[in-house]
Protein backbone atom coordinates (compact mmCIF):
# COMPACT_ATOMS: atom_id res chain seq x y z
CA UNK A 1 0.00 0.00 0.00
CA UNK A 2 1.26 3.49 -0.82
CA UNK A 3 1.92 6.09 1.88
CA UNK A 4 -1.03 8.49 2.23
CA UNK A 5 1.20 11.32 3.48
CA UNK A 6 3.57 11.18 0.51
CA UNK A 7 0.76 10.64 -2.01
CA UNK A 8 2.02 7.29 -3.18
CA UNK A 9 5.69 8.25 -3.64
CA UNK A 10 6.76 5.59 -1.11
CA UNK A 11 5.29 2.33 0.04
CA UNK A 12 3.84 2.33 3.53
CA UNK A 13 6.22 -0.29 4.93
CA UNK A 14 6.87 -0.73 8.64
CA UNK A 15 10.35 0.91 8.51
CA UNK A 16 8.84 3.85 6.61
CA UNK A 17 5.97 4.27 9.08
CA UNK A 18 8.19 3.93 12.17
CA UNK A 19 11.09 6.06 10.94
CA UNK A 20 10.43 8.30 7.94
CA UNK A 21 6.73 9.02 7.40
CA UNK A 22 5.99 12.76 7.66
CA UNK A 23 2.64 11.95 9.25
CA UNK A 24 4.45 10.38 12.20
CA UNK A 25 7.20 12.97 12.62
CA UNK A 26 5.91 14.18 15.99
CA UNK A 27 5.71 10.65 17.43
CA UNK A 28 9.13 9.70 16.00
CA UNK A 29 10.76 12.86 17.39
CA UNK A 30 9.07 12.28 20.75
CA UNK A 31 10.39 8.71 20.85
CA UNK A 32 13.92 9.80 20.01
CA UNK A 33 13.86 12.65 22.55
CA UNK A 34 12.50 10.40 25.30
CA UNK A 35 15.06 7.67 24.68
CA UNK A 36 17.96 10.12 24.52
CA UNK A 37 16.81 11.77 27.75
CA UNK A 38 16.64 8.37 29.46
CA UNK A 39 20.16 7.45 28.35
CA UNK A 40 21.60 10.83 29.28
CA UNK A 41 19.92 10.84 32.71
CA UNK A 42 21.26 7.37 33.48
CA UNK A 43 24.77 8.06 32.16
CA UNK A 44 25.52 11.55 33.46
CA UNK A 45 26.24 10.57 37.08
CA UNK A 46 28.61 7.78 36.04
CA UNK A 47 30.37 9.37 33.06
CA UNK A 48 30.48 13.11 33.68
CA UNK A 49 33.51 14.41 35.52
CA UNK A 50 34.14 17.95 36.78
CA UNK A 51 35.03 20.14 33.82
CA UNK A 52 33.86 17.58 31.26
CA UNK A 53 30.74 17.43 29.18
CA UNK A 54 28.70 14.40 28.19
CA UNK A 55 27.48 14.76 24.64
CA UNK A 56 25.13 12.17 23.23
CA UNK A 57 24.02 12.02 19.65
CA UNK A 58 20.85 10.20 18.76
CA UNK A 59 20.89 8.70 15.31
CA UNK A 60 17.97 6.34 15.18
CA UNK A 61 17.58 3.54 12.77
CA UNK A 62 14.62 1.26 13.07
CA UNK A 63 14.65 -2.28 11.80
CA UNK A 64 11.36 -3.45 10.36
CA UNK A 65 10.26 -6.73 8.85
CA UNK A 66 12.63 -8.13 6.28
CA UNK A 67 11.92 -10.71 3.61
CA UNK A 68 11.74 -13.37 6.31
CA UNK A 69 9.12 -11.36 8.21
CA UNK A 70 11.18 -10.25 11.20
CA UNK A 71 14.02 -7.99 12.23
CA UNK A 72 16.89 -10.40 12.77
CA UNK A 73 19.99 -9.93 14.88
CA UNK A 74 21.98 -9.97 11.62
CA UNK A 75 20.14 -6.90 10.36
CA UNK A 76 20.68 -5.18 13.68
CA UNK A 77 24.41 -6.04 13.44
CA UNK A 78 24.56 -4.31 10.05
CA UNK A 79 22.91 -1.21 11.53
CA UNK A 80 25.29 -1.30 14.51
CA UNK A 81 28.34 -1.49 12.24
CA UNK A 82 26.99 1.33 10.03
CA UNK A 83 26.56 3.63 13.04
CA UNK A 84 30.03 2.88 14.42
CA UNK A 85 31.59 3.50 10.99
CA UNK A 86 29.54 6.67 10.49
CA UNK A 87 30.87 8.28 13.67
CA UNK A 88 34.43 6.93 13.54
CA UNK A 89 35.66 10.10 11.83
CA UNK A 90 34.08 12.26 14.53
CA UNK A 91 35.90 10.19 17.16
CA UNK A 92 39.19 10.55 15.27
CA UNK A 93 38.70 14.32 15.02
CA UNK A 94 37.99 14.66 18.75
CA UNK A 95 41.02 12.53 19.59
CA UNK A 96 43.19 14.79 17.39
CA UNK A 97 41.99 17.67 19.58
CA UNK A 98 43.19 15.74 22.61
CA UNK A 99 39.74 14.76 23.83
CA UNK A 100 38.63 11.34 24.98
CA UNK A 101 35.86 10.07 22.71
CA UNK A 102 33.89 6.86 22.56
CA UNK A 103 31.51 5.96 19.77
CA UNK A 104 29.47 3.05 21.06
CA UNK A 105 26.22 2.23 19.31
CA UNK A 106 22.98 1.26 21.00
CA UNK A 107 20.65 -0.52 18.59
CA UNK A 108 17.00 -1.27 19.25
CA UNK A 109 14.65 -2.91 16.79
CA UNK A 110 11.55 -1.04 15.70
CA UNK A 111 9.41 -3.48 17.66
CA UNK A 112 11.45 -3.13 20.86
CA UNK A 113 14.09 -5.79 20.19
CA UNK A 114 17.39 -5.22 22.00
CA UNK A 115 20.72 -5.81 20.25
CA UNK A 116 22.94 -8.06 22.43
CA UNK A 117 25.91 -5.66 22.58
CA UNK A 118 23.74 -2.90 24.08
CA UNK A 119 24.29 -4.35 27.54
CA UNK A 120 28.07 -4.11 27.12
CA UNK A 121 27.79 -0.50 25.94
CA UNK A 122 25.62 0.43 28.91
CA UNK A 123 27.83 -1.28 31.50
CA UNK A 124 31.34 -0.77 30.08
CA UNK A 125 31.15 2.52 28.17
CA UNK A 126 28.53 4.32 30.23
CA UNK A 127 29.56 2.61 33.49
CA UNK A 128 26.00 1.77 34.53
CA UNK A 129 25.41 -0.95 37.07
CA UNK A 130 24.00 -4.19 35.70
CA UNK A 131 20.67 -3.48 37.35
CA UNK A 132 20.47 0.06 35.95
CA UNK A 133 21.48 -1.17 32.48
CA UNK A 134 18.74 -3.81 32.49
CA UNK A 135 16.13 -1.34 33.73
CA UNK A 136 17.15 1.27 31.17
CA UNK A 137 17.08 -1.23 28.33
CA UNK A 138 13.58 -2.38 29.34
CA UNK A 139 12.36 1.23 29.56
CA UNK A 140 13.75 2.00 26.11
CA UNK A 141 12.10 -1.09 24.61
CA UNK A 142 8.84 -0.16 26.31
CA UNK A 143 9.07 3.36 24.90
CA UNK A 144 9.53 1.97 21.39
CA UNK A 145 6.51 -0.29 21.83
CA UNK A 146 4.36 2.55 23.23
CA UNK A 147 5.22 4.76 20.27
CA UNK A 148 4.38 1.92 17.88
CA UNK A 149 0.90 1.76 19.41
CA UNK A 150 0.56 5.55 19.17
CA UNK A 151 1.62 5.51 15.52
CA UNK A 152 -0.61 2.52 14.82
CA UNK A 153 -3.61 4.24 16.39
CA UNK A 154 -2.99 7.32 14.25
CA UNK A 155 -2.56 5.23 11.10
CA UNK A 156 -5.72 3.25 11.85
CA UNK A 157 -7.64 6.47 12.54
CA UNK A 158 -6.55 7.77 9.14
CA UNK A 159 -8.10 4.73 7.49
CA UNK A 160 -11.55 5.35 8.97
Amino acid sequence: MACRHLRGIRDETLPHVLQHCPGNTRAIDDRDDRVLAMIKKAAEPTVAKPGSQLTACFDACVEGPQKTGDATAGNMRVRHDEKVAKYARVREFLEMLGRLAHVPALVYGGLGAVFPSNYKVLTEHLHLTKRTANQLSRRISTTYIQIIFRIGAGTAAGLL
